[in-house]
């Protein structure tokens, strides 16, 4: 648990500021997670509310645990790890967490967890809102400028231009036919790659004749993980499971700080299948669906967003 947290910290932190009513409070001071049982949060202003999955806190924000229940509590400014018990309640505070009644552990030291948290907090708040070129050719066709691939989790994807298409991937010397296909995004499985950074590009075929190419396109680069960095990247997962085992949102944004962002998508979209009304963290998933140049996806899911923020 103690190599975890630094980590956790720095993934889960930029989560909360996707919310529109947290914008004006720029920083949380708390993140709840492990959820068990019944945990409720209040803030000012508002009644409380139960805490299904992973949620931020802010300065004076309260939360409560009833009988049989607990969670998890990150402290940002004290870098602190706390296991709230059952029938406590606590008051969040800028350096600290204050117990009002019941008991309350603090576990770790968090060491090391601000890491590049600003860039990613502006990354996922401008996902909401930019839109798409639009293409001087008949269709919108790009991909991942850089992406992380590995034994296990071997996928590059892009949006399919449509069913008459055909798709020719080249990575380094190393070049694979795609096939047509009705689904609307193209999954392929590299294979046979030897550890090491590569340029990467996609042409698409019509009638077996190049109607499109990246070659004028900014470079793009795919990073093969050798079996060592494949290895952690397994015990990485292993361990979140051990931490809290049905977080998927966790995992996803485990796999987005190692560079793998069609596992982190998976992740995410699992997450939201089962927690659809989790909207604050959307952007999240709006982000990846961004770097992935999956336009239509982010389109529908920014919708999803503001539909139910209105």
């Amino acid at each position: 648990m103690s190599n975890l947290i630094p980590w956790i910290w720095i993934i889960c932190f930029s989560i909360c500021l996707s919310a529109d009513g947290y914008a004006e409070k720029i920083n949380p001071s708390c993140f709840v997670f492990k959820i068990q049982g019944n945990v409720s949060y209040l803030q000012s202003g508002s009644k409380w509310k139960k805490v299904r999955r992973n949620k931020f806190l802010f300065e004076k924000d309260r939360i409560k645990t009833e009988k049989d229940s607990s969670c998890q509590l990150l402290h940002q400014q004290s870098g602190k790890s706390y296991h709230l018990k059952p029938n406590a309640e606590v008051v969040i505070q800028l350096n600290g967490i204050k117990l009002i009644y019941g008991e309350m552990d603090d576990n770790q030291i968090v060491a090391g967890f601000f890491g590049n948290l600003m860039r990613r907090f502006d990354d996922a708040q401008r996902s909401k809102y930019t839109t798409t070129r639009r293409s001087l050719h008949e269709f919108k066709f790009s991909t991942i400028r850089d992406i992380t691939l590995c034994d296990a989790f071997p996928e590059l994807i892009w949006e399919n231009v449509g069913k008459d298409y055909t798709y020719r991937l080249i990575v380094g010397e190393n070049v694979f036919n795609i096939p047509s296909t009705n689904e609307p995004i193209i999954r392929f499985s590299l294979s046979n790659i030897k550890p090491g950074t590569y340029t990467y590009q996609v042409e698409v075929l019509k009638n077996s004749k190049k109607v499109y190419s990246q070659e004028d396109q900014r470079v793009r680069t795919l990073r093969w993980l050798n079996k060592h960095e494949n290895l952690d990247i397994l015990n990485g997962q292993n361990a979140i499971a051990q931490v809290d085992p049905d977080n998927s949102f966790l995992l996803g944004n485990y796999f987005e700080e190692k560079g793998l962002i069609v596992a982190a998508m998976d992740a995410y979209r699992l997450f939201f299948e089962r927690y659809p009304e989790e909207n604050d963290i959307r952007p999240f998933l709006i982000k990846v669906y961004s770097d992935l140049k999956l336009y239509k996806y982010k389109s529908d899911e920014i919708d999803r967003y503001n539909g139910t923020n209105k």
